[in-house]
């Protein structure tokens, strides 16, 4: 249970421009809550069109810790439901495949690519299973352009609410394709990581490499609602250590679009790219960062290559940054951060613009547990739920 005092301390501390003190960052209390207030209902990837182009397809996707099999049935309808068996709970796929069942790897019972059972050996004289009606918990769907997100949550936001500002700006991304996917372990808490990714304060100091291909005077930053939208201009000639597709395009402009919980996606001047990159929380001091790569034909193999090993170089300078601070917050030693509230690209309205929309989910996460929503938390007191409403 998140306690009174801290759950008061939080909201005030954010109203005051203020980050969030040191114990948001290690309580396993307050990861629980945002496992089921956040990661259980808020729209999240899950994944791109191209993964599951033919009927009979499937991908796995991960909400937080929550994982999903993302299909195309026979019949071209995209579905979405829990990667768990009915029986024992087992994960019912691995990877990503296709066919026109899936069979539990535990017990043999097997489901339709729309999640509905259709055998279960052993179990066809038992009354309490029926084939054709038994079916795996779903999740909804929607799409930006070819980009899949799902929630968990029964009543959802809009998805529109979500992703409005970001719904004309996807039209080339169906043509690309995904060429590598690759994971990064950062040892502190999901949130350190996210503010990380959503403040360019720190690019002039630690990312040389950005720092060489972005005019970073001139950086902007917007906060719209549930989105964050920031980038800038090439700077006017190719230097060293910047990838030379750079330079190969008229595309001159850099453009990173964060949608709340997790995400970001980002294209990097050049010919035309991707990056889809989603921090999940694995522990209360553990993360992972998965980044998905998509490019269109005219990045040859070669600048491909190269410009990865750029991307990777700027994600383990943010690795190490962020592992830094979360052990300072670990003991304690440091309390609380004092955020840069400019309004120019420089500023760090974009870490506020998160924490405020953290204590709105957690101030519903904790409403739901009192009116007894299953799966929830222990019920909370209800001055607690006046304290994280305060921040609103």
């Amino acid at each position: 249970m998140v306690p009174l005092y801290a759950a008061e301390q939080s909201a005030a501390d954010v109203r005051q421009g203020h980050g969030f003190r040191s114990w948001f960052y290690t309580s396993t209390d307050v990861l629980e809550l945002e496992r089921r207030a956040v990661f259980e209902r808020a729209w999240q990837f899950a994944v791109h069109e191209n993964q599951i182009v033919k009927p009979g397809s499937y991908a796995l996707a991960n909400l937080g810790e929550f994982e999903l099999v993302v299909a195309r049935d026979p019949s071209g309808s995209v579905r979405a439901f829990r990667n768990v068996c009915l029986h024992r709970g087992s994960r019912l796929v691995e990877s990503d495949g296709e066919g026109t069942t899936l069979v539990c790897p535990y017990h043999a019972w097997s489901y339709s690519l729309n999640g509905r059972l259709r055998k279960a050996p052993g179990f066809e004289q038992d009354e309490r299973v029926v084939l054709g009606a038994a079916r795996i918990s779903r999740a909804q769907i929607d799409r930006l352009g070819p980009l899949l997100f799902a929630t968990l949550a029964p009543d959802p936001l809009p998805f529109s609410e979500v992703t409005g500002p970001l719904q004309d700006l996807c039209t080339a991304w169906p043509a690309l394709i995904r060429h590598d996917r690759r994971k990064y372990f950062y040892d502190c808490n999901w949130k350190m990581a996210i503010e990380n990714s959503l403040e360019c304060y720190h690019c002039p100091v630690i990312h040389g490499g950005f720092d060489k291909l972005i005019d970073l005077k001139n950086y902007i930053w917007e906060v719209r609602g549930f989105c964050g939208i920031t980038g800038g201009q090439r700077l006017p000639a190719t230097r060293s250590g910047v990838y030379s597709a750079a330079a190969a395009s008229d595309e001159t402009s850099g453009r990173y679009y964060f949608v709340w919980p997790n995400l970001h996606l980002l294209l990097y001047p050049g010919p035309p790219n991707l990056t889809i990159a989603r921090w999940l929380p694995v522990g209360v001091d553990r993360t992972v960062c998965v980044r998905d790569f998509y490019f269109g034909e005219a990045f040859t193999a070669d600048q491909r290559t190269e410009f990865i090993a750029y991307v990777e170089e700027i994600q383990r300078e943010d690795i190490r940054a962020c592992d830094n601070v979360q052990s300072n917050v670990r003991t304690g030693a440091f309390q609380r951060s004092l955020l840069r509230l400019t309004e120019d690209g420089m500023g760090e309205h974009g870490i506020r613009q998160f924490q405020k929309l953290l204590l709105d989910a957690l101030h519903d996460g904790v409403l739901r547990s009192t009116q007894g929503d299953e799966g929830m938390p222990p019920t909370y007191d209800t001055r607690e739920i006046r304290a994280l409403k305060s921040c609103k």
